[in-house]
């Protein structure tokens, strides 16, 4: 698998830095946010785009549920595959993400299964 550029938002200090360890250990190039709003100014400034986001669902600033709508209203934006990453989502919620695009919902883990789950993610092929 050619190598990928990933933005990833979450709130969780650990998990960003078991997620950033895991993907440069895959083989990717990865940019890790805790706030939406920062990541956002990073997406509309950047000349290269990423390849897919992985958005946690409980921020302080610009929400996933909130940055969805922003991505795919922009012309320039909406084509980056999304996964929400998330510890548990609501039957309703997990509606909401699918009807607004999202690619795929992933359920955090912990240790070999969440490298193994991360791998699955960046090998599927995501439709646009």
């Amino acid at each position: 698998m050619d190598s990928r550029t990933i933005y990833y938002l979450d709130i969780d200090n650990e998990d960003l830095y078991f997620f950033k360890h895991v993907i440069e250990a895959l083989g990717h190039r990865i940019s890790i946010y805790k706030d939406g709003y920062k990541m956002m100014q990073d997406l509309k400034q950047s000349e290269t785009k990423p390849d897919i986001l992985f958005l946690g669902t409980h921020m302080p600033i610009l929400n996933g549920k909130e940055l969805i709508v922003i991505l795919k209203n922009s012309e320039n934006l909406k084509a980056i595959p999304i996964v929400i990453v998330s510890g548990a989502l609501p039957k309703k919620l997990l509606r909401h993400y699918q009807d607004a695009g999202v690619k795929h919902i992933m359920k955090k883990t912990k240790g070999t299964d969440y490298k193994a789950a991360f791998k699955e993610v960046l090998e599927m092929k995501f439709v646009l």
